[in-house]
C-alpha cells in the first residue's frame, strides 16, 4: 500500500513539473532559480532550518573541558580536553574525535548558567558508556580563550552532523554511512547559504551529491518528461538509486523530498 501510495505521489509530483516546465521554466535560468527555493523547502522538511540549528551555549570546567550546546531543544555535552589545534582543522579527524569521546544528550538547565546529568534524563550516545559516570555532573560557564571557541566551534559543528544524520536516517531510509555524507553535504550547503548568495555551481554539487544527477542533466529531463519521453527520468531515479544504495521505491522518495 506505501509503495503505490509513493508511486501515486510521484506521478502527481512529475505531472506537476510537467505543467510547471511547459508555463514557466522558459530557460535554464528558470529552472535554476526555481530549484534554489526547492533546496530552501528541503532544508526546512529535514530539520535543519535556522531555529534548529546547533549553538555554542557554554563551556564547562571541573578538570576536564566539555563543551555544552542545544540540538532541537535537546541540551548536548562532549569533553574536548584532549581537542587539538591540529585536530580541529581536519573534518575527519574531529569527526574521528567525538565518535571516540563520549557525546551525553539530554542534560538539565538547572536556570543558573550551569547544567547538570541527572539520572533518568542522561544518556550517552556515540561510545556507549555508563551514564551514571556523569550522573550529578555540574556543567558550568567558565572563561575560554579564542582557541578554545575555534575548537568548541568544531566539535559543535561535526556533532551537529552526527545527530543530524540520524534524523536523515529516519526520514529518508538511508545507511548509517549513508545518512552522514547527506548531512554533511546538507549542512555545508546550510551554513554557505547563511553567509552568502547561493550559486548555481553550489546548488548543482548538492544535487549531484544527493542524487547523482547534475542540474543540467536534470533540467534535459524535465524537458523530455515533458514532451512526453520518461526515459531520462527514470535514468534519475536510476541514478539516485544507486548513488544512496537503496531501491528505486526509496529513491522515488527521496527525489520527492527534493523536488
Amino acid at each position: 500500500m506505501k509503495n503505490l501510495l509513493l508511486i501515486a505521489l510521484l506521478s502527481l509530483s512529475l505531472v506537476s513539473c510537467k505543467k510547471k516546465y511547459n508555463e514557466g521554466y522558459n530557460d535554464a535560468a528558470a529552472f535554476y532559480s526555481d530549484m534554489m527555493v526547492k533546496f530552501s523547502l528541503f532544508q526546512q522538511n529535514l530539520s535543519i532550518n535556522e531555529g534548529s540549528h546547533i549553538a555554542f551555549v557554554k563551556l564547562a570546567d571541573d578538570d576536564k573541558n566539555f563543551v555544552v550546546f542545544t540540538y532541537l531543544g535537546t541540551y548536548f555535552a562532549i569533553d574536548f580536553t584532549n581537542m587539538t589545534e591540529a585536530t580541529a582543522a581536519s573534518y575527519a579527524d574531529v569527526f574521528t574525535y567525538i565518535t571516540t569521546n563520549d557525546l551525553i544528550v539530554g542534560l538539565t538547565d538547572n536556570g543558573n548558567g550551569t547544567f547538570s546529568c541527572n539520572n533518568g534524563t542522561c544518556a550517552t550516545s556515540t561510545t556507549g558508556a555508563d551514564v551514571s559516570a556523569y550522573a550529578g555532573f555540574v556543567f558550568e560557564s567558565t572563561s575560554a580563550t579564542s582557541k578554545d571557541l575555534e575548537m568548541a566551534t568544531a566539535v559543535v559543528e561535526k556533532a551537529q552532523t552526527i545527530e543530524f544524520s540520524k534524523g536523515i536516517s529516519a526520514e529518508l531510509g538511508l545507511s548509517e554511512e549513508r545518512s552522514l555524507e547527506v548531512a554533511r553535504i546538507t549542512s555545508q550547503m546550510n551554513n554557505l547559504y547563511k553567509n552568502r548568495s547561493m550559486t548555481n555551481a553550489d546548488l548543482n554539487v548538492f544535487v549531484s551529491e544527493v542524487i547523482g544527477t547534475d542540474l543540467k542533466t536534470l533540467d534535459a529531463a524535465y524537458s523530455n518528461f515533458s514532451n512526453g519521453n520518461v526515459n531520462a527520468f527514470d535514468k534519475v531515479i536510476e541514478n539516485a538509486s544507486e548513488v544512496n544504495g537503496v531501491e528505486a521505491e526509496q529513491a522515488k522518495k527521496i527525489l520527492l523530498q527534493l523536488l
